[in-house]
């Protein structure tokens, strides 16, 4: 019914009761029976509309009601689940639940962070957190950052630290670890988002049961690769025995004492502490970059002692050809001095030649003077002689 006809038909229903109110002293019977069809017809006329509107309105409330039950149905479904299903589905309880497990094992995570840069004046990190809004971090909250992406990209890992500020969307967090800042740069602009984890992930035996051994070997150490792939297998008599867990015929744990009715052993890896180990990682990483340090320095030390010795040795050279030249102008001398000295021993043995000569000239003149002296000597001694004989 549109609305036209239902304004025409009200103001024919107040049409016809203003009429029947003014003439009811004096119409006749014609009248009032005329006036009582006019309104049977237009009470048949709405009836008739308003039964055809009551079960159209029905059958859609019936559907409707269908698919609320459905919708019930369904919503039950996904709360609760459906156990008589094969797979089991799991229902919404469940699922909260096991992510609350989850999350109590792990902690909570926060994926495809984008982190600033820069650091800021402090020296501080600042990381965008997208998803979740709120993010739900709290000051002081101690927290891990990994590099997202394939493992065989090598992702780095940083103990991010501890939160001192939060923004809408953003967190700021001091360098947990002591990083020097040209570290702290590299690490901030190698291009990746950062998934930050409030703990570390605990290590299980059912972590990675779901990956084959495809992914094993693409994601793990190659080292790692044997005690994975044997996690939870039969273990072999020649395994260690902190190794291996034997089972009864009940397929119950055998006790230490219990060895004799073992019927199966199961290989056991060793659970790691990722903390500890990453701690000791970074310990060890230390030791390196100090030794790196150490030895570089002794390298620039003997760098300079090397150029040091170079140029000693240079020098020395030039002392050498200095000292050579010396020696040639010494020799050139030495040979002069030679000749020289030649010429001396030369003149020296005509000397002592002729000294030869003078002295046995001389010692011819001295026997001769003492000759002479000794004639004298006799002749005055005569002389003498004679005048003291012959006397006054």
């Amino acid at each position: 019914m549109n609305t036209t006809m239902i304004i025409v038909l009200v103001v024919l229903f107040i049409v016809s009761l203003t009429l029947a109110y003014l003439g009811g002293k004096r119409w006749n019977v014609a009248n009032a029976t005329l006036l009582f069809f006019v309104v049977a017809l237009e009470f048949l006329y709405v009836s008739t509309h308003v039964l055809t509107l009551h079960d159209r309105y029905r059958s859609q409330a019936n559907e409707i009601q269908k698919s609320l039950d459905k919708v019930r149905a369904d919503i039950k479904l996904l709360e609760f689940g459906n156990e008589d299903a094969e797979d089991e589905d799991a229902g919404v309880r469940e699922l909260r639940h096991e992510l609350h497990r989850l999350t109590l094992d792990r902690g909570r995570v926060w994926s495809d962070c984008e982190v600033d840069p820069q650091l800021d004046e402090n020296g501080n990190i600042t990381v965008r957190i997208a998803n979740p809004d709120p993010h739900g971090i709290e000051i002081d909250k101690l927290l891990y950052a990994f590099e997202q992406g394939p493992a065989a990209e090598g992702n780095l890992f940083l103990s991010l630290g501890r939160v001192v500020t939060v923004g809408e969307g953003t967190v700021t967090a001091v360098p947990l670890r002591p990083t020097t800042p040209e570290q702290l740069e590299e690490y901030l602009n190698r291009g990746k988002k950062w998934r930050l984890y409030e703990s570390l992930p605990v290590d299980r035996h059912d972590l990675l049961t779901s990956l084959s051994e495809e992914d094993l070997r693409a994601g793990l150490p190659a080292e790692s690769i044997d005690e994975y792939l044997k996690d939870g297998k039969e273990a072999s008599e020649d395994e260690p025995d902190e190794r291996r867990i034997g089972f009864k015929a009940d397929d119950l744990q055998a006790l230490p004492n219990e060895r004799d009715q073992v019927v199966k052993w199961l290989y056991v890896r060793r659970l790691r502490d990722f903390a500890l180990r990453f701690d000791s990682l970074y310990a060890e990483q230390r030791m390196m970059q100090s030794d790196i340090e150490r030895e570089i320095s002794h390298i620039e030390a003997m760098k300079g002692s090397l150029a040091q010795a170079e140029q000693n040795v240079k020098d020395r050279e030039e002392e050498r050809g200095k000292l050579t030249q010396d020696f040639q102008k010494f020799q050139i001398e030495a040979d002069r001095v030679g000749q020289h000295l030649a010429e001396v021993e030369q003149q020296r043995d005509k000397l002592e030649t002729l000294l030869g000569d003078i002295r046995a000239r001389t010692v011819e003149l001295a026997v001769q003077l003492a000759r002479w002296q000794k004639d004298a000597t006799e002749r005055i001694d005569r002389a003498t002689s004679s005048q003291t004989a012959v006397g006054p």
